[in-house]
């Protein structure tokens, strides 16, 4: 079984002891995921974000956690431009997935 799989897999055991509804993957099986998932690693850099204060001085501004996700391969899993999408946060997992409109 493949790590993402794993992780998957404890991840959904974690949720159903918590009482939370753990999110159902459809029709996805273990050779499937294998075929499918290609792996890329990003870095989490910063970027600023000014003061949001309505006051004459706003003081200085923080710096935010910042992702970019970007390349060819987004629209080859089904990500083209200037579609939707729908990310799902979790402990330590971000689930990206195409909004059909």
């Amino acid at each position: 079984m493949p790590n993402s799989l794993k992780r998957i897999t404890k991840k959904a055991k974690e949720k159903r002891s918590s009482g939370k509804k753990p999110i159902q993957a459809k029709n996805i099986t273990s050779d499937s995921l294998h075929s499918v998932i290609h792996r890329r690693i990003l870095t989490v850099s910063s970027r600023y974000r000014p003061s949001e204060s309505k006051m004459y001085y706003k003081g200085p501004g923080t710096n935010v956690p910042f992702l970019r996700i970007s390349g060819r391969w987004l629209e080859e899993a089904g990500f083209p431009i200037d579609s939707k999408v729908d990310v799902i946060v979790d402990n330590q997992l971000l689930i990206i997935k195409p909004v059909e409109v």
